[in-house]
């Protein structure tokens, strides 16, 4: 029973954890403002729009115009069910998010995404040419003729036009000075998500996973809790069940909401924290643009007075020439002059 209760008390901090990871991101999704495509700042980015990169690429199963696959091949376990065996993914390196103020980069390549499925059947590499028709029945047939009905493949796919959540790091590329969005390669703790779908959608999604973590963590306590108390209740003969049974299961889960509590306290100290930090950065950004800008306007207003005064000199040489030339020019001649 104590090596029962030790591994659901595991459990319960499993939970925890997980609760702590998803009620963090939704905070930080509900908190970050969304920014306009031109309007990013270097940083911690979250952005909304629609997929409009003609840069699509065919995905390897269904076909289907993409500028982010994934392929999750599976196998039959033999009693009905399937035991995943890896995953595959491709698209171009970068597609480009577009709202109503522009477009901007987005690499997707090590982004934690969550896409529609676009196709879930045998895989295409089973006996079927891939420039052939990658319909289901071809596929079946070859399933049949190869003798490998146990094998499965689910796609996922980002197609161009669907509406996409981006919270990630924008960044400039070492080649160029196109501003994408990525992941953190600096510190590497900030987020990289990519969903299809709206920020709402995207909140939901952290939002669950927050409440499986907390029932996970309160249910393993409590299990953890009547474990033990069995084992005591088993041990010492002269102790009743019921003067434990309700004791320890409460005990175990007061303790995990204190500590989710306490958790839950330290985590908004310290996102009160990050957001301060993010707006000291936010205008020491517009800070660096404008000394940049006040750096810059008097050397303009010296290379336009500059041009000024070359411009003035060809104008007045121009205007010096045309007189010349209409002094020098002949008079004009006589009708008698034409005549002859």
């Amino acid at each position: 029973m104590e090596i029962l209760a030790a591994a659901l008390g595991v459990v319960a901090l499993v939970g925890v954890w997980v609760w702590w990871t998803f009620l963090g991101r939704k905070r930080l999704i509900e908190d970050l403002p969304t920014s306009a495509t031109t309007g990013v700042a270097l940083g911690l980015n979250e952005l909304v729009g629609r997929v409009g990169s003609p840069l699509a690429e065919a995905s390897p199963q269904s076909g289907t115009p993409c500028v982010w696959w994934q392929n999750v091949f599976y196998v039959s376990d033999g009693e009905g069910g399937w035991k995943r065996t890896g995953d595959k993914q491709g698209g171009p390196v970068q597609f480009e998010l577009v709202d109503a103020e522009g477009a901007i980069g987005v690499r997707p390549r090590k982004a934690e995404v969550s896409a529609p499925e676009v196709y879930d059947g045998p895989p295409l590499d089973l006996g079927v040419p891939r420039d052939a028709d990658a319909s289901l029945v071809s596929r079946y047939i070859a399933q049949r003729s190869t003798g490998t009905k146990k094998r499965r493949v689910v796609e996922k796919a980002i197609v161009p036009g669907d509406e996409v959540y981006v919270l990630g790091t924008a960044q400039l590329p070492y080649e160029s000075l196109d501003v994408y969005i990525g992941p953190d390669r600096d510190t590497g703790t900030d987020p990289f998500l990519v969903r299809v779908g709206t920020e709402a959608d995207a909140v939901f999604t952290e939002r669950i996973g927050t409440v499986v973590g907390a029932m996970v963590a309160f249910i393993a306590a409590a299990a953890s809790g009547i474990a033990l108390a069995d084992g005591q209740a088993l041990a010492d003969d002269r102790i009743r069940w019921s003067e434990v049974g309700l004791r320890m299961p409460l005990a175990f889960i007061v303790a995990v909401l204190a500590v989710m509590s306490l958790a839950s306290f330290a985590f908004s100290y310290n996102a009160l924290r990050v957001l301060r930090q993010r707006a000291e950065k936010a205008w020491s950004l517009i800070d660096v643009q404008l000394r940049r800008r006040h750096d810059l306007i008097p050397q303009l207003v010296r290379v336009t007075s500059a041009h000024a005064g070359h411009e003035r000199q060809v104008q007045t040489a121009i205007a010096e020439l045309r007189t010349s030339l209409a002094a020098d020019l002949p008079a004009t001649p006589t009708d008698d002059a034409v005549t002859d």
